[in-house]
């Protein structure tokens, strides 16, 4: 650019330094980040790769000639009509592309590709031209395909282990349940011929027998949770809990505890049955591990209409905070097998499998002597 007789020329010569240091700054940012760059014209063809595209591609010296014939001859085969598909785009009315491809070297190394690209007209204005970037990710989708076999070598040793647990308690449910159906002839046929310490042996061997069957049914029902869907349908928590309440009516009256509902609860989305077992386990474990005279149990609800937080809060026992994590982890017990009338030490387990396989999350407050507050939710079931 000429500048007219007697013109300072100081303001034009700083404008080109900062413009000369801003090209120098994004070659240099470029050049640190080995994205490579590549221009094609849609005019005549050519396209132009810079030194980090032709590494990135793993392109030797003298291989590429600047056509687009060259380039197409190192992608993967699989991957040509996609890659030819996204050109022939942005010769037509595409703006803008992004896709990943793979590139094939001489030596025959794979290397997985991430391109974006944009339209401009050219420098000249008479015709257009296509600017883009790629980028090696090699690493990030190895990485990624790594995680993906884990995960799914995960999700079959899940199965595997699942369905051992299925069929092996499912084959020890019989002979229990005949051991403990002799336990409880012999007392009722031959308890006059036993001394007191005979009755109490057998006494002892149908409550062991009994026990063995409600742990062996929790087991089935925690490999059931890995093997059915859920039946997700709109509920009544109020009738669930109803439910439930009839099924614990005999440790109800004997315990003398008071079920409070303040509120009515609302309805969710949720498997009836599931949702019942979290109950059921929940109100149980409140009663059971209490040692007031009269154990209160209060079930509340809150929620802003779109997830719904419920609760279960007694006056129990409590738990330290220090034990909060473990005990949703199977046969973690925090006292003595029989104290509180005993359990199958795998309730909890239930309650977090079935709340997590609703999409949601359950969380305690307790501290000893103080009772807990089991709050748990439930994602609304998504939109088919």
């Amino acid at each position: 650019m000429r500048l007219p007789p007697g013109a300072d020329p100081s303001a034009e010569i700083a404008a080109l330094k900062a413009e000369l240091s801003l090209t120098r700054r994004r070659d240099a940012a470029i050049d640190a980040s080995r994205i490579g760059t590549w221009s094609w014209s849609l005019t005549d063809g050519e396209l132009q790769l810079d030194r980090h595209c032709e590494g990135t591609l793993g392109l030797e010296p003298g291989q590429f000639t600047g056509t687009v014939a060259s380039f197409l001859s190192i992608v993967h085969p699989e991957d040509l009509a996609r890659v030819r598909s996204a050109m022939d785009s942005m010769g037509g009315d595409t703006a803008s592309v992004a896709l990943e491809y793979r590139a094939v070297s001489r030596s025959g190394r794979i290397r997985h590709i991430q391109t974006t690209a944009r339209r401009y007209d050219d420098e000249s204005g008479t015709g257009e031209m296509v600017i883009g970037t790629s980028r090696d990710v090699t690493f990030e989708v190895e990485v990624r395909q790594a995680l993906e076999d884990r995960q799914r070598e995960l999700e079959a040793a899940n199965s595997e282990l699942d369905d051992f647990t299925y069929i092996a308690s499912h084959d020890l449910k019989e002979p229990l349940r005949g051991i403990h159906n002799y336990a409880g002839f012999l007392l009722e046929d031959y308890a006059d011929r036993l001394d007191d310490e005979g009755r109490g042996m057998l006494k002892a061997l149908s409550g062991q027998a009994e026990r063995m069957q409600r742990l062996i049914e929790d087991l089935l029902l925690i490999a059931r949770l890995g093997r059915e869907p859920l039946k997700r349908r709109k509920v009544s928590v109020d009738a669930v809990v109803d439910e439930v309440l009839l099924s614990l009516n005999f440790l109800v009256e004997e315990r003398g505890a008071r079920i409070q509902r303040p509120m009515a609860l609302p309805q969710v989305s949720a498997d009836p049955v599931r949702l019942a077992e979290v109950y059921r386990n929940l109100i149980g474990n409140g009663i059971k591990y209490n040692r007031n005279d009269r154990p209160c149990i209060t079930l509340g609800a809150e929620g802003d209409g779109i997830r719904t937080r419920l609760t279960v809060a007694d006056n129990g026992i409590g738990i330290a905070p220090e034990h909060h994590a473990r005990i949703f982890f199977p046969f973690k017990r925090l006292h003595a097998r029989d104290a509180h009338g005993g359990g199958s030490g795998v309730g909890l387990t239930i309650v977090k499998k079935i709340v997590d396989a609703h999409g949601g999350r359950v969380t305690l407050v307790s501290a000893p002597g103080q009772g807990t507050t089991f709050s748990f939710t439930l994602n609304p079931e998504p939109s088919p």
